[in-house]
């Protein structure tokens, strides 16, 4: 099926509409993100901010909302995608700003949003190998022809250097 070109002016509407609703998509997850930070703190139930991202569209940059999230609060989320906060005696606690996120919206960041790597994070991942193991042996989700003591013995082994 082959595409026909629109009429210029039936294009130059539909960018304009579509300025229009992405201003007010951008003004709107920008203001219900800062009132569900302000929910998360106020009631110690972090699951609207979840909401909020579960509902992103990939164009609305999901992975960039979550990164302005974590440094503006003390949510979090595991490896499995559950929502959480951590407790003020956590070591990468980070204490609710809801002021520097209100004045920095999500989308303005520019810079990588990826999140940087640090050693507790990496040990945190290789805790969780070991439950992952548990529960793909569990379900039966281990890939075929993988030898499921090899796999045991690889997480033991980074388990003791983080031990070390």
């Amino acid at each position: 099926m082959a595409i026909e070109l629109m009429d210029g002016k039936k294009i130059d509407a539909g960018i304009a509409s579509i300025a229009k609703r992405s201003a007010k998509l951008s003004a709107d997850i920008h203001t219900y993100g800062v009132q569900s930070l302000l929910h998360a703190l106020t009631h110690n139930d972090p699951r609207k901010v979840d909401n909020i991202l579960k509902a992103l569209h990939k164009a609305n940059r999901p992975e960039a909302f979550k990164v302005w999230v974590e440094t503006n609060s003390p949510i979090r989320w595991n490896g499995d995608g559950k929502i959480g906060m951590q407790k003020p005696d956590a070591k990468a606690f980070v204490a609710f700003n809801i002021d520097g996120a209100n004045a920095k919206p999500y989308y303005e960041a520019t810079e990588n949003v990826g999140k940087p790597l640090t050693l507790a994070a990496l040990k945190a991942m290789i805790t969780q190998m070991e439950k992952k193991l548990e529960k793909a042996e569990k379900e039966d989700l281990i890939a075929e022809g993988e030898n499921v003591i090899e796999m045991k013995a690889f997480v033991a082994r980074a388990q003791q250097l983080i031990a070390a």
